[in-house]
């Protein structure tokens, strides 16, 4: 009784709303109403919202059809823009609603209004697939009655899984090893590897003495690039300077010992 005391009292806070004509009123063809009524579409209550709130932003100021947003609807309905979104699409589905570019509005014409029908959802293949099996076992079992033979168990299908083949996938071919081409030249990337690694000799001129070298040799490689960086390496290290505490010192040139003078006395040898 507490509960219901409380309930009453709160309805009693509730303001009075009472419909007047006087406060303006909708002028709705008797065939639009009759068709709400009879739910000839088989209308849900968010689309009869939806149809009501549509009357009131067109029919209640004499338009047709106007540019309804969808905020405007969620306001008067309520609903979140997400739902009227929603609930609009299942109303031109059903062809009550009618929308050309941005212009909203009613469907006048009630007889296009498409009604739901049950549609019967054909059984899963799984499901038939199952009863056609259990119809084949019934089958079997009126049979073995009849001649009076012992009844089998359904055999079950062997799964036959397909076997992985396991093998090692065979490893790349190694790139053959060849000759020099006759049109090796240092390209861009290679200048710029040499500059970034230090290179200060001629590039051109230790190129051509790379390529004289191999050539004549008939020397065989898998990566000439990477065999002229090792050339150009080398050469950093062929062309430093030598360290002049380990360069021998030069050897003295003898004296003249076939006549020396010491003083006054002249020696002879």
């Amino acid at each position: 009784m507490q509960y219901a005391e409380q309930v009453i009292n709160l309805n009693d806070h509730r303001p009075v709303v009472k419909a007047d004509i006087e406060n303006g009123f909708d002028r709705l063809a008797h065939e639009l109403t009759n068709a709400l009524a009879k739910n000839c579409a088989s209308l849900s209550g968010c689309e009869y919202q939806i149809l009501f709130a549509l009357i009131a932003k067109t029919f209640r100021f004499h338009k047709k059809s106007d540019w309804v947003a969808n905020i405007q609807i969620s306001q008067i309905t309520g609903m979140s823009e997400a739902h009227v979104s929603k609930t609009l699409r299942s109303l031109k589905a059903k062809n009550v609603v009618l929308k050309k570019g941005q212009m909203t509005g009613i469907n006048p014409i009630v007889s296009d209004w498409k009604v739901n029908q049950s549609v019967k959802k054909a059984p899963s293949k799984k499901l038939t697939n199952q009863f056609d099996g259990l119809n084949q076992s019934v089958r079997e079992v009126n049979q073995s009655v009849n001649n009076n033979q012992p009844i089998r168990p359904p055999q079950k299908k062997e799964t036959i899984t397909k076997e992985t083949n396991t093998k090692d996938i065979a490893p790349k071919r190694a790139k053959p090893a060849q000759q020099l081409p006759s049109k090796f030249h240092v390209t861009d990337e290679m200048r710029a590897w040499a500059k970034a690694k230090g290179v200060t000799v001629n590039i051109d001129f230790e190129t051509e003495q790379f390529m004289d070298y191999h050539q004549a040799r008939g020397t065989t490689m898998k990566d000439w690039t990477k065999a002229w960086q090792t050339w150009m390496r080398n050469s950093i290290k062929f062309n430093q300077p030598r360290n002049p505490q380990n360069q021998s010192k030069p050897r003295s040139t003898p004296e003249n010992f076939s006549e020396k003078d010491y003083g006054d006395i002249q020696v002879r040898f």
